[in-house]
């Protein structure tokens, strides 16, 4: 039976990373990276149990959405308002340095700008995900660096839906520039207005769901709220996180944002491990044989270059040469 072989699926993929985690706990590496292994041991390159099948890749989705709610829960509008400036200027930056420095490189050693810009929006882009959980697991969240990597990565997020659009257009086909900005621009505006709405009725329900004393009622609402703007956002052509992100700004701006977070915190850790792992499952090491030299070198002029554009974008920020 299909059940039987995601829960066979699932027990598998637990009972390795708590092994993995374990371990890797004991050698000081950060468990994002124990889960990724686990994906690795598990996946083609390893024994190979486990596909990343479309339940591990939507409970993986799920996981994203809980991390950037919790993470939507310990900041307010107020607090992302303030880092409008890093938001703004920083995500500008970072993206446009990184995009048109690749994209220089690329077309200087022979290959067609339109391609070249490509792999520039390609390599610019940043796990957000993955910032967050390595910036929670050392307590540097709401740091000056930790916000202003928050900033920027929300612009990064937001950013990628305008150049998965382009891409088309830089292929010569698909709608004209005027029709991607239009596109976007009333996604933006339905993300607004949904966010509007909910900041109206968010809190007045959530009174009205703590009056009624049943806990249940409470956790029920925290996840609607948080998979519901998830879902907006999503069909407006933007992230499942950017919704979650929103949804958790709300529920900050009322009195219940530690009783969410405390309800939703067991969810968000197991479907976070998930995303985690399903990374590591994507990844078939098999295809490097023969190219791996290849592709150090270019892992690591991404990292210089990449590293070299941040520092820049945020000293002219002013953060801390730490």
């Amino acid at each position: 039976m299909e059940e039987a072989s995601v829960l066979t699926t699932l027990v598998l993929i637990l009972g390795v990373a708590l092994v993995v985690v374990a371990l890797s706990q004991r050698l000081k590496v950060l468990s994002v990276v124990g889960f990724m292994l686990t994906g690795v041991l598990l996946g083609p390159s390893g024994i190979g149990l486990v596909k990343n099948d479309a339940t591990i890749t939507l409970l993986a989705d799920i996981g994203v959405v809980m991390l950037l709610f919790v993470i939507g829960l310990e900041f307010s509008l107020k607090k992302v308002m303030e880092l409008r400036k890093d938001f703004l200027l920083g995500g500008v930056l970072q993206v446009g340095l990184t995009t048109a420095a690749t994209a220089s490189i690329l077309a200087a050693l022979g290959m067609r700008p339109a391609e070249a810009i490509v792999i520039g929006f390609i390599i610019s882009n940043n796990s957000m995900a993955v910032l967050i959980k390595v910036l929670a697991e050392r307590g540097e969240t709401d740091a000056p660096h930790g916000r202003s990597v928050l900033a920027v990565s929300l612009f990064n997020d937001l950013a990628a839906i305008p150049m998965i659009a382009l891409i088309p257009l830089l292929a010569g086909g698909g709608d004209t520039a005027g029709g991607v900005a239009l596109k976007f621009g009333w996604s933006i505006a339905g993300i607004v207005a949904a966010f509007a709405v909910f900041r109206l009725l968010v809190p007045r329900a959530l009174d009205w769901i703590m009056r009624t004393r049943v806990r249940e009622l409470f956790v029920l609402a925290s996840l609607l709220i948080c998979l519901g703007l998830a879902l907006i956002s999503a069909a407006l052509g933007l992230s499942l996180a950017l919704g979650a992100f929103l949804a958790g700004l709300i529920v900050a701006d009322s009195p219940y944002a530690h009783q969410t977070a405390a309800d939703i915190l067991p969810f968000r850790d197991v479907f976070i491990s998930l995303f985690f792992i399903s990374i590591g499952l994507l990844l078939d090491l098999r295809v490097l044989s023969g190219m791996v030299w290849m592709a150090a070198a270019i892992a690591a002029g991404v990292f210089i270059l990449k590293a070299s554009v941040n520092f820049a974008t945020l000293m002219i920020l002013r953060q801390s040469r730490r």
